[in-house]
């Protein structure tokens, strides 16, 4: 079975706290912490909407540990790296200003 296919047996949650991004690489950074279950490198960010819609499908590229950060109050602060799959995605996820909002990984 492949790592995605395994991967999206599973759902994490992430809380987003700091939201940048890089257009010419189509690529987005979510800093936050995961706040449930295991998040790897291959898997999906989504966006929920109410109880039932999801938006986006964005590949986790990298996964950066912030030691830096991790040693004063925030035990589990992580950096996602997203790729976008185009500039129409880029846009959508930076419309939907996902700072303070709880991603689902899959």
């Amino acid at each position: 079975m492949s790592k995605k296919a395994n991967a999206s047996a599973s759902v994490a949650k992430f809380q987003a706290r700091v939201v940048y991004g890089f257009e010419n690489k189509l690529e987005v950074v979510l800093l936050g912490n995961p706040i449930e279950g295991k998040i790897e490198k291959g898997m999906m960010a989504h966006v929920q909407i109410g109880q039932s819609a999801q938006v986006g499908n964005w590949e986790i590229v990298e996964i950066q540990k912030m030691d830096f950060i991790n040693e004063s109050e925030h035990h589990n602060f992580l950096g996602l790296v997203i790729r976008c799959a185009d500039v129409a995605a880029y846009k959508l996820l930076q419309s939907l200003r996902v700072y303070d909002e709880t991603l689902l990984i899959q």
